[in-house]
């Protein structure tokens, strides 16, 4: 699928999230999973992304899942088979403060930046270094 824009006051909730997700999110890498980082408070994940879901109407999706991942070099994201797809949006590429909602990375033969996102029904492999909102769909 080609990239969706996301709407201005959908992207001011995006460059509120991705400057949290840099500044202040708590991450932690789990067994098994190489170059990557997810936040590991839940709590806050689930607060500081309901603004962005409520923007674009993923909130009102029953038995959606969300997580904030932090990937430096070769990964992969899983889609997992009881979920129909997978949503993919980069909030900051590179490193340092200037990466915050900026950037360009290509995912699936796209290039994404900040304010775009695609939708990817298998797994996503990808070598870069970002803060991204993955967000599965039932």
């Amino acid at each position: 699928m080609p990239p969706t824009n996301i709407a201005d006051d959908a992207f001011l909730e995006l460059k509120n999230l991705a400057t949290w997700v840099y500044k202040t999110a708590e991450m932690g890498e789990e067994k098994g999973e190489k170059n990557l980082s997810r936040c590991m408070d839940k709590e806050a994940r689930e607060a500081k992304v309901r603004p962005l879901l409520e923007k674009l109407g993923y909130d009102k999706i029953q038995g959606h899942l969300v997580g904030l991942l932090r990937i430096y070099g070769s990964s992969s994201i899983e889609k997992p088979d009881n979920y129909r797809s997978l949503l993919f949006f980069p909030l900051s590429i590179g490193s340092g403060p200037e990466s915050i909602v900026s950037g360009e990375v290509q995912v699936a033969g796209e290039v994404l930046k900040p304010g775009t996102y695609i939708q990817l029904t298998s797994t996503l492999n990808l070598d870069a270094q970002l803060d991204c909102l993955i967000v599965l769909l039932p």
